[in-house]
């Protein structure tokens, strides 16, 4: 079990300095406009491969959401009224920790979903656009 807290420490890091990380390219890739075209289009691949990498997190972290919705049901279809008394006390107890939902978070607040995908691509679509009017706006 410690090794998977570890894995899930380490795991939750990388959306959020991605996320810093794009930020800080699309403002200065807006900012500095001046070093021409291959510049930008060189911004607009990693920012590409930025979005693409946070979306597998996110996609991957919605499929693990589901799979565990569907856990408990598994687990109860097992036929476990044939079975032995120490079998059925078991298989109780892993009824019951079958209940909770497994999830990858970030940083231990959010959970990596598809709502929290789009969450964080209208929040990014909405910074660039007030840097777009605070720069126009100059």
């Amino acid at each position: 079990m410690h090794a998977v807290s570890d894995k899930r420490t380490v795991m939750s890091q990388a959306p959020h300095v991605l996320i810093t990380l794009m930020g800080f390219t699309v403002f200065f890739s807006y900012f500095r406009q001046d070093e021409g075209d291959s510049q930008t289009m060189l911004m607009v691949l990693y920012l590409i491969a930025a979005i693409y990498q946070l979306f597998q997190f996110c996609w991957y972290g919605q499929r693990l959401q589901n799979e565990s919705t569907e856990l408990p049901l598994s687990v109860y279809d097992v036929q476990w009224e044939l079975c032995a008394e120490p079998f059925k006390s078991t298989h109780h107890i892993l009824l019951l920790y079958s209940q909770r939902q497994i999830d990858m978070r970030a940083w231990s607040f959010s959970a990596m979903s598809l709502e929290t995908f789009s969450t964080i691509i209208r929040s990014a679509a909405s910074y660039f656009t007030v840097l777009q009017t605070l720069a126009e706006a100059e």
